[in-house]
């Protein structure tokens, strides 16, 4: 990445100057966006909004809210600031129909409303991209954890398990 590249996110503050700047922004904020984009013209967007991972039951319009509505005036932004940018979206597997060996060519078969917001951002990304000339990836990203994880999921639970010496209740499925 020649230079500065913006990742929105839930992400931990880290200093990675001079070609890196992680900014923590609410996607629904189209004026927040629209001034960061065209102050920092980024090379690289990578757009990692998430509502509904950790809620299942969060209803499907609040998830379209957070991950599918805000991609138009992202993209129409990025065209006019920073016409450039790369977007890399942050997408899950949980997009996907499941199985064994799952790839790129896997049927989709989203479940929940996080899934489901998650695929239609996918296809609203590539129709939004392709109509304004912007270069974009899709990762369907499996077993994603970090500093923000809720302490109920797997690998957290395991972790403070192991640190307190206390053994770990797991169930087969």
């Amino acid at each position: 990445i020649r230079n500065r590249a913006t990742l929105a996110g839930n992400l931990v503050t880290a200093s990675l100057a001079p070609h890196w700047a992680i900014a923590r922004m609410d996607m629904t904020d189209a004026a927040g966006i629209k001034e960061l984009i065209a102050r920092e013209k980024p090379a690289c967007v990578v757009h990692c909004a998430a509502a509904g991972v950790a809620n299942t039951n969060l209803p499907i319009e609040e998830a379209r809210r957070a991950n599918v509505v805000p991609l138009a005036p992202f993209c129409e932004t990025l065209a006019t600031h920073s016409p450039h940018a790369r977007i890399v979206l942050a997408s899950s597997f949980f997009v996907l129909d499941g199985g064994a060996n799952l790839d790129e060519s896997a049927p989709t078969k989203p479940t929940t409303s996080y899934a489901k917001s998650k695929l239609e951002a996918e296809e609203r990304l590539q129709t939004l991209a392709d109509r304004l000339g912007l270069e974009w990836i899709t990762l369907r990203l499996f077993g994603v954890f970090g500093a923000y994880e809720s302490p109920q999921r797997l690998l957290p639970y395991l972790v403070a398990k192991l640190m307190r010496g206390e053994r770990a209740e797991l169930t087969a499925g």
